[in-house]
């Protein structure tokens, strides 16, 4: 990845419904505010960072509603782009009809689209998250601190250098990459 394309690319890595407080409920009052909250950082960077590139790995829940939220945004923000970055050509087999409908519509709306692995392997999700920050200076995560692959992306991105945005779930407090609490 060349380092001008990386310096203005943003990925986004979070929980899927079963690791966050409202589960399914995209209605409740803490789920409207994180997409809220998404949708301020994606503003921010594209305004004051200069980020036209950003890419969802398209896995229900947080990275959904961040595509989404691109989608949404891409009328308001001349330039900006999505890339759906797809573990491999077999991810959608394990999602339920009505989350296929949604990666459908998400597709249709982007900019790109990237297998990462292809043909599929038993890793494609670690490679996919690898990849998500390999490619982007800045990461906006949606982390509870709790295990699985939204920690695994964190700690990647870290240790790749990258500038986070981290959105507790719980709390909905917001943290940069150094730690320091942020207000949007």
């Amino acid at each position: 990845m060349d380092s001008e394309k990386r310096d203005i690319t943003c990925s986004f890595t979070g929980h899927r419904p079963g690791k966050l407080p409202w589960g399914n409920d995209e209605n409740a009052p803490e789920a409207v505010r994180v997409k809220e909250k998404l949708r301020d950082y994606i503003r921010l960077l594209a305004q004051q960072k200069g980020v036209k590139r950003f890419i969802s790995g398209m896995a229900p829940g947080i990275d959904m509603y961040a595509a989404e939220a691109v989608i949404e945004l891409k009328k308001e923000l001349e330039g900006i782009s999505l890339e759906c970055a797809v573990p491999d050509g077999d991810f959608t087999g394990a999602l339920s009809p009505s989350e296929k409908i949604r990666y459908c519509r998400i597709i249709s709306g982007c900019d790109s689209v990237l297998f990462v692995c292809d043909p599929p392997c038993p890793d494609s999700d670690l490679i996919r998250d690898r990849y998500l920050a390999d490619s982007a200076k800045y990461i906006i995560a949606v982390y509870s601190g709790a295990e699985g692959g939204t920690a695994y992306t964190v700690n990647y991105a870290k240790s790749k250098g990258c500038s986070m945005i981290v959105i507790d779930p719980v709390s909905l407090k917001v943290y940069a990459s150094g730690g320091r609490q942020q207000n949007v």
